[in-house]
């Protein structure tokens, strides 16, 4: 039988799966791991996801989770989905991406592929606060630099999950708040790894 595959989620609420404004959790490694299991793809998936954490390394744990889980388990892929609570604290996006590479560097040491995800619409005032398209433009940039980082790969969450172009109806089925998913919107995010999975040759449907 083969190793199982095994993948690491790291993030902050948005990786834990807050819902109904912390009543509730819906991370969405549920859909993930029903749609790994439905492809027959043995499999091991590890949800570190902290609400309110910062991947600032000097106030937040993303750094020393991760350190944790790598010192335990040899991860085929790393999964990344922070930042928006560094923005949160008024933090520019330059200092995140920063702290964001320190994360991707200590995953790629491992030997893993790592997943890197933009950072999800946050809308304030009926719009789209800038600086997370700031921050976004910023992970695109490393993550399709040329030449290519080796194993570094980008999953734009914030097109492709997007938030203000939905008709209201869909809004709401799918958005929790300004910042959050529902469970449904989380559902969304796992297929949209699982894709990026197989888009990568990691896993066949």
């Amino acid at each position: 039988m083969s190793n199982p595959l095994q993948i690491l989620l790291l993030g902050d609420s948005l990786t834990e799966g807050y819902d109904n404004y912390g009543t509730s959790f819906h991370p969405y490694a549920i859909r993930l791991e029903s749609l790994l299991t439905e492809s027959q793809v043995p499999h091991k998936v590890t949800v570190s996801g902290v609400s309110g954490d910062l991947a600032d390394p000097s106030v937040g744990s993303f750094k020393r989770r991760l350190e944790t889980n790598l010192s335990s388990t040899k991860f085929d892929v790393v999964v990344i989905l922070g930042g928006t609570n560094d923005l949160g604290y008024q933090q520019p996006p330059p200092k995140v991406v920063t702290s964001l590479r320190t994360l991707w560097t200590l995953a790629l040491g491992s030997g893993a592929v790592v997943v890197a995800m933009t950072v999800p619409e946050w809308v304030q005032n009926g719009k789209a606060f800038g600086r997370v398209e700031e921050l976004n433009q910023l992970i695109r940039q490393d993550c399709l630099s040329t030449p290519k980082i080796e194993r570094l790969e980008l999953l734009d969450l914030h097109n492709e999950f997007p938030q203000l172009k939905l008709e209201e109806e869909e809004r709401e089925r799918l958005w929790g708040d300004s910042v959050h998913p529902t469970a449904a919107g989380y559902d969304v995010i796992g297929e949209k790894v699982f894709e990026k999975l197989v888009q990568l040759g990691i896993v066949r449907k």
